[in-house]
């Protein structure tokens, strides 16, 4: 009986439990590769082989733990001192020290921002709201931490004279009616261009989606306010600009469909009077490019003047720069220019928006837009004479067609005593002459916009 109570009391043999029967008293132990004192209620047995196994599994695992924290950091620190090396490297063969010389050279402005990539990628959300993409960029919507929205132009390829001739371009403009660069960020493979965010879709857009409209106002206001933004680039500018790509797409409109110009990858500073902008590589694009330029390589500024004489015809027209005539592609401005020398122009104008009050401004824009698309580039107006012209033509609201007369267009502008609103930056560059009356003889040499300023300076 009291044997049974302590083998009870001892671990069981099977456990490695050792049960030793004294005279009236037992002792309990471990059998050998065991540890414990034996006893149930004791520290039991417990063999040395899974101790030790334990023990080496958990001194593994700490091991494990702590060189890979240090690998951790090590690769960790690897990571970022090869980020700094790439991002250092792309910023050098991105020309970023070339870059900072032609601006200082050139005397474009300092103000615009080196952003980090870190900084874009938060901003975007890794590129995931796509506004737009062309022949070679794509561009992406983004907003800073200070809440301004912002447009990412991420180029697929761009060499570095292009890149620096973008942003040595766009540091020489400051016009309400042309996009404004913000920055630009060089410590990516290809350089990333930052813009104002314009939220309105493009021109191209609105003339040519069902689903959406544009009334003959506002197809007028952005002819002006184009015209007015070229001009300043021809004329005004600290160094003058050839934009090279005009084109209804290439045009942006604010909220309140205000135009801004964008797009200047192309673009060239205009030559000095002695030399020409040659170039054997294409300009612009199809359905817009000057036919003169095709033949001499030689761009003008009338070959911009052209470009903005098919879209003049883009609203006047609502049609894309290339139609299908017959299952065949045929350039837009060939069809308007056959509509308007056989005296069918009317066919061609869109009738959503001509009506009998604007019939008359509609048919001298379409006259203006001819003189823009003349074969030979001497024989086009300049971008100045384009909005002294779209002056007149919303002034002369009231002729129900065109006017041939000075003395006319005189007596239009004494009545009309309220010019359409346009940008200050424009108004600046256009000079007044002393009023006159239909009987000086110098009258009918004075252009209608000298007059109409004439008069509003008089009174």
């Amino acid at each position: 009986m009291n044997v049974v109570i302590q083998t009870r009391m001892c671990v069981e043999q099977e456990d490695g439990g050792i049960c030793q029967n004294l005279p009236g008293s037992y002792n309990c132990s471990c059998a050998k590769g065991y540890k414990g004192d034996g006893f149930q209620n004791g520290t039991r047995c417990a063999s040395k082989s899974s101790n030790d196994l334990k023990s080496a599994i958990i001194g593994s695992v700490s091991s494990f733990v702590g060189v890979s924290m240090v690998a951790s950091g090590l690769f960790w620190w690897w990571s970022i001192s090869r980020l700094k090396n790439a991002r250092k490297k792309n910023f050098e063969q991105n020309g970023g020290e070339e870059l900072e010389k032609l601006l200082v050279s050139m005397g474009g402005k300092q103000s615009f921002k080196l952003f980090s990539e870190r900084e874009l990628e938060i901003a975007s959300k890794n590129y995931s709201i796509k506004i737009g993409k062309g022949g070679f960029a794509t561009v992406y919507k983004g907003v800073l931490q200070d809440g301004t929205p912002i447009a990412i132009k991420k180029a697929e390829s761009i060499s570095n004279k292009e890149f620096n001739n973008e942003i040595v371009i766009l540091s020489h403009i400051s016009h309400r009616n042309i996009v404004r660069l913000l920055g630009c960020c060089l410590q990516t493979k290809s350089p990333l261009v930052v813009y104002e965010f314009v939220p309105n879709g493009t021109v191209f857009e609105h003339l040519h989606s069902k689903e959406k409209e544009l009334s003959w106002e506002t197809r007028w206001q952005i002819a002006m306010e184009t015209a007015e933004a070229m001009t300043y680039m021809h004329d005004q500018a600290s160094h003058g600009i050839f934009h090279r790509d005009i084109k209804s797409s290439n045009i942006l409109l604010d909220n309140t469909f205000t135009p801004k110009v964008a797009d200047f990858g192309i673009s060239r500073l205009r030559p000095s009077d002695d030399e020409h902008l040659s170039t054997m590589h294409s300009c612009g694009t199809p359905g817009y490019v000057d036919p003169e330029f095709n033949n001499t390589n030689q761009f003008t500024d009338r070959s911009d003047v052209f470009s903005f004489g098919v879209v003049l015809v883009e609203l006047l027209t609502g049609l894309t720069p290339l139609v299908s005539t017959e299952g065949s592609p045929r350039y837009l401005y060939d069809r308007f220019l056959s509509a308007i020398n056989g005296n069918c122009l009317t066919n061609i104008l869109d009738h959503k928006v001509m009506k009998e009050e604007n019939q008359g401004q509609m048919e001298n824009m379409a006259r203006l837009a001819q003189e823009c698309l003349q074969k030979e580039a001497k024989s086009r107006p300049s971008m100045r004479e384009v909005v002294e012209k779209l002056y007149w033509i919303r002034v002369a609201t009231k002729q129900p067609r065109p006017v041939e007369h000075t003395s006319d267009l005189y007596q239009t502008a004494l009545n009309y005593h309220t010019l359409p609103s346009t940008s200050d930056n424009a108004k600046e560059h256009y000079y007044s002459v002393a009023s006159c009356s239909t009987n000086n003889s110098d009258c009918p040499t004075t252009t209608f916009f000298q007059i109409e300023m004439s008069d509003k300076h008089a009174r």
